[in-house]
């Protein structure tokens, strides 16, 4: 099958990019509240991949957090937007950086999407349209799972109604590749000179098999 789209992973330049923002959202809050929110106790509650509850598992990333804040914000949602804004220039450059390679210019000419996946903790606006047109971005508003597990990713390939086979994750590293093989999503690290191949094999890993299909039900939620 065709590549139909390019999944580009946007990350922040930190060795644990969660563990950093949950303890950056946990000082933010003691900064602008009187109460004290744990980056532990965040990570519980934003967290289901290993939750059983059929409620939390149906809610999204965002509305997990701002629940769990209501208290402490006092529904000011707009300055959790403005914590999430502190890394989106950041994070905007290096879509940019992406986009603007030559070697990604040289794929786009046949490939006529873009997917992009963000750390769901942040909300995330593009401030800039963007050519190629960017198809799905994975955030905190639509997305059921926290990076990097299995199932944020195969909640992307439900959302944006793509196979694993018809998706190639470009990256500078070969640091996490592992989740995308359990997929059957094509990578290729563009520090290798050699060009990336399409597999021929269907890659039936069952850690894969099961994200895809409980992604494919919480993309029918997020409808």
């Amino acid at each position: 099958m065709s590549i139909k789209a390019l999944l580009i992973d946007l990350s922040l330049p930190m060795k644990d990019e969660n563990a950093h923002l949950l303890q950056e959202l946990s000082k933010w809050l003691q900064g602008y509240t009187q109460q004290d929110v744990s980056p532990q106790t965040l990570q519980q509650q934003v967290s289901l991949t290993y939750s059983s509850e059929i409620q939390q598992r149906t809610t999204v990333i965002y509305d997990r957090i701002t629940a769990l804040l209501a208290s402490t914000i006092d529904g000011d949602l707009a300055s959790l937007e403005r914590f999430g804004e502190v890394y989106r220039d950041r994070l905007e450059q290096q879509l940019d950086d992406y986009l603007s390679h030559p070697k990604i210019q040289e794929l786009l000419s046949s490939i006529p999407s873009v997917l992009i996946a963000v750390n769901p903790l942040l909300p995330f606006h593009l401030k800039n349209l963007h050519t190629p047109p960017i198809m799905y971005i994975g955030d905190g508003k639509n997305s059921h799972y926290l990076k990097p597990s299995v199932y944020y990713y195969a909640e992307i390939l439900a959302r944006s109604t793509l196979e694993p086979d018809e998706v190639l994750m470009v990256c500078y590293d070969s640091l996490s590749l592992g989740v995308f093989n359990q997929l059957g999503i094509a990578t290729w690290n563009m520090l290798n000179p050699k060009q990336w191949e399409e597999s021929t094999d269907m890659n039936l890993h069952p850690d894969g098999v099961l994200a895809q299909l409980e992604a494919n039900v919480l993309a029918l939620y997020g409808l």
